[in-house]
């Protein structure tokens, strides 16, 4: 796509084209070869299921972007341990936090930003986590 020296180690593309970015610095003029528009949507992240929910509880460092939180979350295996995140789950649907619609799993109006029962940094991915291993 953009129009300079090519590094013969670089990466290549499908169409054996480089796909690395040549070295700019500010005020730099770079002429670029082409570009597109296309017309799309956006759309949701698909609905929760009991089980990928669990899995997102297991994996939940790769819902954060914090590096410390991330580390901490990786090393306590996720958001509860296996033992608890169904009990967390079952917790949340008895107190109308969580709802299912067919095989689906929706947050209720009751679950809504800071009705949501948390303070802070509370309702982080990791926040449970950091306070079990004592560093919160």
């Amino acid at each position: 796509m953009f129009q300079a020296d090519k590094d013969d180690d670089a990466e290549e593309d499908v169409d054996g084209e480089s796909m690395a970015l040549p070295a700019l610095a500010k005020g730099d003029v770079c002429a670029v070869a082409g570009a597109d528009v296309k017309d799309m949507k956006t759309s949701p992240p698909k609905p929760f299921t009991e089980g990928t929910l669990i899995a997102a509880m297991k994996n939940s460092a790769s819902f954060v972007s914090d590096p410390k939180l991330k580390k901490v979350l990786r090393d306590n295996a996720g958001f509860g341990t296996e033992a608890t995140r169904a009990t967390v789950l079952e917790t949340l649907f008895k107190q109308h936090y969580l709802e299912k619609k067919g095989k689906h799993i929706h947050s209720t109006q009751m679950c809504s930003g800071a009705d949501c029962g948390t303070a802070g940094n509370a309702d982080e991915p990791g926040y449970d986590s950091i306070m079990g291993a004592g560093a919160g």
